[in-house]
């Protein structure tokens, strides 16, 4: 099952032919719903390809690409700087961090969240293969969403034992 996921990823990288009905369903449906999407989407519920389920695991794996259908170019972009944000913010609690090792978790997560979304991201849009990364707190699924938000307090909890003579300006 994953060579085949391989297989169909290396064949859409060279031109080769994509496999519309089997392993290759999935990138072009996404394909389509990105591209349907437009610049301003259809509005929310109102992605054909998405809500008529046309789009195989739209609520998890090819989650972006509903949001692109729906939302279109201009709300991926809004979706894609909420994360850059977030990024950023863990990189600056991780500067200003008092210990080493809280300096590690907090690069560490925002690793862990740029990984998931590139790769999400990258294999909806078909520069990687699919490999069933859920979207950080977009994806449905408690694991996922357990997971993000835990991340997301032992972030807050570096900064909040971070001295306060290093935060000025946060």
């Amino acid at each position: 099952h994953q060579m085949a996921r391989i297989n169909t990823f290396l064949a859409s990288l060279t031109g080769g032919p994509l496999d519309k009905t089997g392993d290759g369903y999935h990138v072009s449906m996404s394909f389509s719903a990105i591209g349907s999407g437009g610049l301003s989407g259809k509005g929310y519920g109102d992605g054909i390809l998405s809500q008529f389920d046309y789009l195989p695991e739209r609520h998890t794996d090819f989650i972006f690409s509903v949001v692109a259908e729906e939302a279109g170019f201009f709300g991926t972009i809004v979706v894609l700087g909420f994360f850059f944000i977030l990024f950023v913010l863990c990189l600056r609690v991780a500067l200003r961090a008092g210990e080493p090792f809280g300096r590690i978790i907090a690069v560490g997560i925002a690793t862990m969240f740029f990984a998931q979304v590139m790769i999400n991201v990258g294999m909806t849009c078909g520069v990687m293969p699919v490999t069933g990364i859920p979207l950080p707190f977009f994806s449905y699924g408690g694991s996922s969403l357990l997971t993000s938000l835990a991340a997301i307090g032992l972030v807050m909890s570096i900064h909040a034992h971070s001295p306060r003579d290093n935060l000025a300006g946060v």
